[in-house]
């Protein structure tokens, strides 16, 4: 039976080494790419959900304290699982034919130089985890192959490096362009565990454990005619497993006559929590095969009006959608369709009934996590790593805007006259030796949507979301900080004074910003880039503004709270449910909310909630009118120079 590692109680750590002093042992610049998608694999709830804090990188150590310290350390933290990663070059001891471990100033036919695998076996012996999982990706030179240039390098390696009472998986190569293909991003071996851990197995049940695992990498390595990887069992944990992010849930098959019932209301009230404590699904309806797209009849009631009372009922309702996972929610420009993505899925549904229109798999592997409807409603983009076109009513990928397979996250957003297309994200190829993503960074660009072509890019920072000003003229980016791009001058002008982390921004329509994030949401005054009002001091995933310029939806782990931006207070507690996505119908009575365990937005791990998207109709009562007087737009900073000067800084006035 398989047994999923508990993330609390495990520890992981990354070795590798890809840069040399000594010309006789070449760069693998390959390996550095490995650590990157290695740790955010692991970290992924998807396969794992390894809290940052648990899973160490090293990279490029100089001296072997740099490495053993810290298994020391995880091997003494560990209860449950601790799993030890290295990828770099092999050396072999002329003597004993000892396994060592290549440092940055090792050297060819010197093992001393190098570490000793002896070394690193002997704290794995001492750990308190109940299973030890050892992966080595080795590259060994021809004259360190040694005693293995008669016998397959991977069978001795493994021989060499097995652990009483841990799983071993070993891939050796004799060169280095057997361990990573020119052109490839990571080395050949990783590159596939990488691959099945992130796509999954399809059919083999919800979880996949580690012989599994390596019967399919060793499978396709085989049909390509790389280096094969060997294994060594010293105890029970061939048993444990990772989750299987191809796995559907068997369904029960419906009644062709029967439709499927619509989901109840919650009680109506100013607080309704809408969600009860159920088992997650995953839905995933796997239409969208080779370009084709399934277009389906499913929904709350086929025909029948989502909401049936009319806009003079004055109740709060809630209603649910879907209880898949659903990363991102968005409403067509004209309001007729709303799109949902989530787990390597992309639905239309008729904003009216509720009813599934059309259905499309990810064109990438996975989780889609924003969506952003071109202003035009032709076409919309999708986002989770590569940016994608999507038609509008059949959610079918039609093109590939920026194939950024090394970024983080994307967040993106369409200028208001949809010329332009804002994404954001951490770029992993910027990465610095620590492997931390809060450095990584080359994630702005401002692109043209119908040709894909970058108009402009920055390499200052990690965005984590961005949004237009109403004109156009600025775009303001959030992450670590907020920074605000001038789209003309094409550079940052103007830093926000905010230190954490950020998920959200936006513009109100007289120009006022908004930022939420780890530390609540803050209103700030454009003119003099101060706070105006802390409004929320809680945790803050998305932010979405009504039509009326003044009620703004905030959504977090804590749920979802409408406010009021002129009277400064909440107004409705709509659900306790941790939520990442917000978005309003055009006609502003309905809110849609996403909450997807795969979002990229989760900061608490271990809090239970359930997945999918539910709708909430929003009765006047709670929508106050816009204010009768908008402000004028504020130049954009303390001193900036009129629009009217040839220096404008990028923000307008209005007339």
């Amino acid at each position: 039976m398989s047994v999923l590692p508990d993330p609390q109680a495990s520890r992981a750590l990354l070795i590798g080494t890809s840069r040399y002093t000594d010309p006789g042992l070449t760069s693998l610049q390959a390996v550095a790419e490995n650590l990157t998608a290695l740790a955010r694999t692991l970290r992924d709830p998807g396969v794992w959900g390894l809290p940052k804090t648990h899973c160490t990188t090293i990279s490029n150590p100089a001296t072997a304290a740099e490495v053993i310290d810290p298994i020391i350390e995880a091997a003494q933290q560990a209860t449950d699982t601790l799993l030890l990663y290295y990828a770099g070059h092999g050396l072999i001891a002329r003597r004993d034919a000892e396994l060592h471990l290549a440092l940055t100033g090792s050297r060819p036919n010197a093992a001393h130089t190098a570490l000793p695998y002896g070394a690193l076996r002997d704290e794995l012996l001492n750990t308190r985890a109940r299973r030890q999982v050892v992966i080595l990706d080795c590259c060994y030179s021809g004259r360190a192959l040694g005693r293995m240039a008669s016998a397959d390098a991977a069978t001795v390696l493994a021989d060499e490096a097995a652990v009483e009472g841990a799983y071993l998986l070993a891939a050796a190569a004799e060169t280095r362009t057997a361990l990573s293909v020119p052109g490839e991003p990571h080395t050949a071996f990783t590159a596939e565990l990488l691959t099945t851990l992130r796509r999954g197995i399809p059919g083999a049940g919800p979880h996949l454990d580690l012989d599994t695992l390596y019967r399919h990498v060793e499978t396709t390595l085989r049909a390509k005619q790389r280096p094969l990887p060997q294994r060594r069992i010293r105890n029970t944990a061939d048993r444990l497993a990772f989750r299987n992010r191809a796995h559907v849930p068997a369904r029960p098959a419906p009644t062709p006559t029967a439709a499927r019932p619509a989901p109840p209301a919650d009680p109506p009230g100013p607080h309704t929590t809408g969600v009860t404590r159920e088992t997650r699904r995953v839905i995933q309806r796997r239409a969208f095969i080779g370009g084709a797209v399934a277009l389906v009849a499913a929904g709350t009631a086929t025909g029948a009006a989502l909401w049936p009372w009319g806009d003079g009922d004055d109740a709060l309702r809630t209603r649910r959608l879907t209880d898949g996972d659903i990363g991102g929610v968005a409403y067509s420009p004209d309001g007729r369709t709303l799109v949902t993505i989530g787990l390597l899925s992309t639905q239309v549904w008729d904003a009216a009934t509720g009813k599934m229109l059309a259905e499309t798999t990810a064109a990438q592997s996975g989780s889609l996590s924003f969506l952003a409807f071109n202003p035009d409603g032709k076409t919309f983009v999708t986002s989770g790593g590569d940016v994608f076109v999507h038609e509008a009513r059949t959610a079918v990928p039609v093109s590939t805007l920026l194939a950024v397979r090394d970024h983080d996250i994307v967040p993106l957003a369409f200028s208001p006259d949809g010329t332009m297309l804002a994404c954001g994200g951490a770029d992993t190829r910027g990465v610095d030796d620590s492997g931390d993503a809060e450095d990584r960074k080359n994630g702005f660009r401002v692109v043209d949507p119908s040709t894909g072509s970058v108009r402009a890019s920055s390499s200052d920072h990690d965005v984590r979301a961005v949004a237009f000003s109403p004109d156009g003229r600025t775009i303001a980016c959030t992450g670590a900080g907020c920074w605000l791009w001038d789209v003309a001058g094409r550079r940052f002008r103007h830093e926000v004074g905010l230190n954490n982390g950020s998920y959200a921004v936006l513009f109100t329509p007289d120009g006022r910003l908004v930022t939420a994030g780890e530390y609540g949401v803050r209103l700030w005054d454009a003119a003099s880039l101060r706070i105006k009002a802390s409004l929320l001091a809680d945790p803050t995933y998305a932010m979405a503004l009504h039509r009326n310029g003044r009620t703004i939806a905030f959504a977090g782990p804590d749920g979802v709270q409408l406010w009021d931006l002129t009277a400064r207070r909440r107004t409705a507690t709509l659900t306790d449910n941790t939520t990442q996505s917000l978005a309003w119908s055009p006609d502003g009575r309905t809110l849609a909310g996403a909450t997807s365990q795969y979002s990229v937005k989760n900061a608490r791990w271990g809090t239970p909630y359930d997945s999918g998207c539910l709708l909430w109709r929003i009765p006047e009562r709670l929508l106050p009118p816009p204010p009768a007087k908008p402000r004028t737009w504020p130049p954009a900073g303390p001193g900036a120079r009129s629009p009217t000067s040839s220096r404008s800084t990028g923000w307008c006035r209005r007339r």
